[in-house]
């Protein structure tokens, strides 16, 4: 499978479902979220997304060769699910050996799909734990204001929030703050997602989308749910992933960038 192929299938799959009113990503992940149930490997970046397209109770997950190694069956007619990664080639030459990564795919069964399924007990960490991990792991600046919401101050360089009692419940509040937290790793010296030459709103809108992901992806490692408030840009992500298919794929590793810097890359569970 080329990479073409593969952008052009996750695009297609987030064109449909946002039409019929979803986004994917959105989800309350009360269970936690897409993990290989034996070796407890979290799917990040586009295998997250990839995932995130499958409606199923239990995001856990193997492939059919773990299945023989632990003496599972799986049930008749069972579909697996495309995930990607990585392996490296290399290429020896007289004088040096050469070497690149290039894409390969496999697929992976859910729990569900075994004749002795047993719900899996998630193992979750609170999202306080998450955020006093960010807070160890980076020097950021908070600033707490009365009422005007979460946000991060590019210019300023930092975030501002209110007092969680301003908040619906403690998940909106670690919800908007996981947000803004992915919006402050974009900042120049850090991973320079911000481009000064860009549209204004098209830069925004961009952006947006990598910070939902981003925290979509922080609360379920807590198991909280990720809804935020996106219509506004909707149309424009639909524009832009029929205009050019790499732009969901794209989010989703800036993403999972951005996961990776402010948790320094531990974020198995």
């Amino acid at each position: 499978m080329n990479k073409r192929y593969l952008f052009n299938d996750i695009t297609n799959k987030v064109i449909n479902t946002i039409k019929s009113g979803v986004l994917p990503w959105q989800k309350p992940w009360v269970n936690g979220l897409p993990q290989n149930m034996f070796s407890k490997h979290i799917y990040n970046g586009i295998n997250f997304l990839l995932l995130s397209f499958d409606n199923v109770a239990f995001p856990n997950y193997f492939t059919f060769l773990q299945a023989q190694q632990h003496n599972k069956k799986i049930k008749k007619n069972s579909k697996g699910r495309l995930i990607i990664f990585y392996k490296l080639h290399e290429i020896k030459t007289e004088d040096e050996i050469i070497t690149f990564p290039y894409l390969k795919y496999s697929y992976v069964f859910n729990v569900e799909d075994l004749e002795d399924f047993e719900p899996p007990i998630p193992q979750l960490k609170k999202p306080i734990e998450i955020l006093n991990q960010i807070k160890s792991n980076h020097e950021i600046n908070f600033v707490q204001n009365s009422s005007q919401g979460c946000f991060y101050n590019v210019t300023k360089d930092f975030i501002s929030t209110p007092n969680v009692s301003y908040f619906v419940n403690e998940e909106k509040y670690f919800s908007s703050l996981f947000h803004e937290l992915i919006h402050w790793t974009g900042k120049e010296g850090r991973l320079n997602r911000f481009k000064k030459n860009d549209d204004d709103y098209h830069l925004y809108a961009h952006e947006e989308l990598v910070a939902e992901l981003g925290s979509s992806f922080l609360c379920g490692l807590c198991g909280i749910n990720s809804v935020e408030e996106t219509s506004s840009y909707i149309d424009f992500w639909l524009n832009k992933a029929k205009l050019d298919i790499s732009f969901v794929p794209k989010c989703a590793i800036l993403a999972q960038k951005a996961i990776n810097f402010l948790l320094n890359n531990s974020f198995t569970n």
